[in-house]
């Protein structure tokens, strides 16, 4: 549903999840230091922790619609056009209110970009046959 096909070698912007594993099993490590005064069996355990987090954690994303809401949570314009037109062709647009306050988060981050973004967001929203625009959206939350 997402039209997204497999790819044999994944760029990271063609990915709709992308963090870090410390950000997804909340362990709070961003490496783990591995050197000669490091303990192994304790790498092995902080590994194996997060290895088994991280399984539990993909598997509750199991589903176009869980990928989606985990989308929708996200702080993040990461795969944005997917996820509006996901919205729009799976008759979803009441969840659209809430992406809207999410992508209107990020304006300060997108700064002088955000002209262009939200441009393009309602040209997505137009050519679907949505007569609403972006903001219209937000007068919705």
């Amino acid at each position: 549903m997402l039209e997204k096909k497999l790819e044999k070698s994944p760029k990271v912007d063609s990915c709709f999840l992308y963090e870090r594993i410390e950000a997804l099993t909340g362990s709070g490590l961003k490496y783990h230091d591995m050197n000669a005064e490091a303990n192994m069996e304790d790498v092995m355990i902080y590994l194996m922790s997060d290895l088994q987090k991280l399984i539990r954690y993909f598997n509750t994303v199991n589903s176009t619609e869980a990928l989606i809401e985990t989308l929708l949570t996200k702080r993040s314009l990461k795969q944005y056009e997917a996820t509006l037109l996901y919205l729009i062709r799976t008759n979803k647009m009441h969840k659209m209110p809430e992406y809207a306050s999410k992508l209107y988060d990020m304006k300060p981050v997108l700064d002088n970009r955000w002209v262009k973004f939200e441009t393009k967001v309602n040209d997505i929203l137009s050519s679907e046959g949505i007569d609403k625009k972006l903001q219209d959206y937000l007068v919705d939350c």
